[in-house]
């Protein structure tokens, strides 16, 4: 009876054991998803806060060299800033906001909001009417916009300006229009870009640079600008002459010359000297008579 009832208080006991570390279970692996779910939100926190300050998210490679040191760390770089949009360049503005956002790891979300004290005049404006509108709510949507607004004006499709583009003065200034048109363009063909190119040319540069054959239009681009240096040179807008060449020092300035000294010619010595002769005469005369006197004595 006692052996009994020894096993049933065992067996009790036992149960009793085992409910406690069922629920013990319960509750660490509650406090493990908790704490999984508050890591979560700490690593998310920890990434917009690096997004908005401009740090890299960990375990980001970019700006680590072959080290593992970060560039950055080892060289300080000058802040960038986002120019200010008054509507003038929408396409050229558009760009440099998408590098700076990239640059400094902005979320897509937070790039509309940023960009929002970044705009003046007529563009801020046009930003305050299509949000009472309510007809923008992504940053793409945005830029979109923002490139029908305000882009240049024109009666013709870019890729037709391209087409029509010739040199007028220097290649460099032909490759500026250039490239400005072609960033308003979609993205073309580069055996286009580059027929594109070298049909607007002037003629004496134009079949020196088909000769080459170039297979890319930043070669096309250079081949031009060397020709064009070859016949500057070659007509002498490139050489230094003798005759407009500058002496290494000035010449130095002389007064003019007065009269009384300037030096003596032949022709002005002779009155000069017979002038000192009249003078001298009576008294080398009486010497002269003096001694023939002495000696005939």
């Amino acid at each position: 009876m006692a052996d009994g009832t020894r096993a049933r208080i065992m067996e009790e006991s036992i149960k009793v054991v085992q409910e406690d570390q069922k629920v013990m279970r319960q509750e660490l692996n509650a406090v493990v998803v908790a704490m999984t779910s508050l890591q979560s939100s700490i690593n998310e926190l920890i990434k917009r806060t690096e997004s908005r300050s401009g740090k890299k998210p960990i375990g980001s490679n970019r700006g680590h060299d072959s080290d593992g040191v970060g560039v950055l760390g080892r060289h300080k770089p000058a802040p960038v800033y986002l120019a200010r949009f008054n509507g003038e360049h929408a396409e050229r503005w558009v760009a440099q906001a998408n590098r700076y956002f990239e640059f400094y790891n902005i979320a897509e979300s937070d790039r509309l909001a940023i960009s929002s004290f970044y705009l003046d005049d007529a563009a801020a404006d046009w930003y305050d009417w299509l949000q009472r509108q309510k007809q923008i709510s992504t940053w793409e949507v945005f830029t979109t916009s923002l490139t029908k607004r305000f882009r240049s004006i024109d009666l013709e499709e870019p890729e037709g300006l391209l087409a029509k583009l010739v040199q007028t003065t220097t290649v460099a200034d032909y490759r500026s229009q250039f490239e400005a048109i072609s960033n308003r363009t979609i993205p073309l063909p580069v055996e286009f870009l580059i027929s594109c190119w070298i049909s607007g040319l002037r003629s004496d540069i134009k079949q020196s640079v088909i000769c080459h054959q170039p297979k890319t239009l930043e070669d096309a681009m250079d081949k031009a600008q060397l020709h064009e240096h070859r016949i500057q040179f070659e007509r002498g807008l490139g050489r230094v002459t003798l005759g407009s060449s500058k002496p290494i020092l000035p010449t130095p300035k002389q007064p003019p010359l007065d009269a009384k000294s300037l030096p003596h010619t032949s022709a002005q010595e002779k009155p000069i000297r017979k002038s000192e002769r009249t003078k001298e005469q009576p008294k080398k005369f009486t010497d002269y008579i003096m001694c023939a006197t002495s000696d005939s004595g």
